[in-house]
């Protein structure tokens, strides 16, 4: 219910057929930015990053545990991105959803990107490279919670 102002006091105003919706809709059991995979990604992230700098530390390239981990945090995010994008096109709306896709698409590139470039640096900065995509994907993933409850979803 929402109150408003009226003769001699507040006056109470039934929802609307779009009000419904939305709560009907914020009852889902899957929410969009899924907080089981949200954590996921922030350990795995965290993981990626720690084990970059420490093969930047050690003064050696990126081997197999750098990129199986690239993969694995690749692998959450799409999982993360396919969900929300399903609810979507399934009739979701957000406030900001260009700023929320932008977001998204952002957060799905960064660790390919952030492989590929690790993989052909043929020096030992290819630890912090991957450090430093793991961690935005670390933030950014955190930026899409903020996202989607700001505005109701």
């Amino acid at each position: 219910m929402v109150f408003g102002p009226g003769q001699g006091g507040a006056r109470v105003v039934s929802p609307t057929r779009e009000d419904d919706i939305r709560v009907h809709r914020r009852s889902r059991e899957v929410p969009p930015v899924n907080p089981v995979l949200v954590g996921a990604v922030t350990v795995v992230a965290a993981a990626v990053a720690l084990a970059g700098l420490a093969s930047t530390a050690a003064r050696r390239r990126i081997g197999l545990l750098h990129l199986w981990g690239t993969a694995v945090l690749e692998l959450l995010l799409l999982v993360q991105a396919v969900l929300a994008i399903a609810l979507l096109v399934g009739g979701e709306r957000l406030a900001d959803t260009p700023t929320f896709l932008g977001y998204l698409g952002g957060i799905v590139l960064l660790p390919v990107a952030g492989g590929l470039w690790a993989r052909s640096e043929p020096t030992r900065w290819a630890g912090t490279v991957l450090a430093v995509a793991a961690g935005a994907v670390g933030v950014m993933i955190w930026r899409l919670v903020q996202l989607w409850e700001a505005t109701g979803g």
